[in-house]
């Protein structure tokens, strides 16, 4: 569990600098989307990654033959929860602009990344 709370700490630094981020830019030069959606946006991707990251640290403590699956469970479940997540936001407000389209894809590239990084990182370090 400790590796989860590793997990948990930097996904929420991500999260706090992210929504600096959208802050800063609608604040000062008027870009993007309202902050009461992106900040809908940024919460709902940052459980998506932190459910995605306790799936992939209990599936460490198989064995070694099923890690792999386990990995491959978890990046299939942040995909199809993300599209939910997308699908949700447009059902629920309408919104269909390209600063809604531009911060969904900056959020997920984030994340993603975020957690391809970790789970490669920990897989290595496993081998090892």
């Amino acid at each position: 569990m400790k590796l989860f709370q590793k997990i948990l700490t930097r996904l929420l630094i991500i999260y706090i600098g992210l929504a600096l981020l959208v802050w800063v830019l609608k604040k000062f030069t008027g870009m993007g989307l309202d902050f009461n959606h992106a900040a809908l946006l940024l919460t709902g991707a940052f459980l998506i990654a932190c459910l995605v990251g306790f799936v992939f640290v209990r599936g460490l403590a198989q064995d070694p033959k099923k890690r792999i699956v386990t990995t491959l469970t978890a990046i299939t479940l942040k995909f199809v929860l993300f599209i939910a997540l997308l699908l949700a936001y447009v059902l629920i407000t309408k919104n269909k602009s390209w600063e809604f389209l531009l911060t969904f894809f900056i959020l997920y590239l984030a994340f993603t990344s975020f957690l391809l990084i970790t789970f490669v990182s920990v897989q290595k370090n496993n081998r090892e």
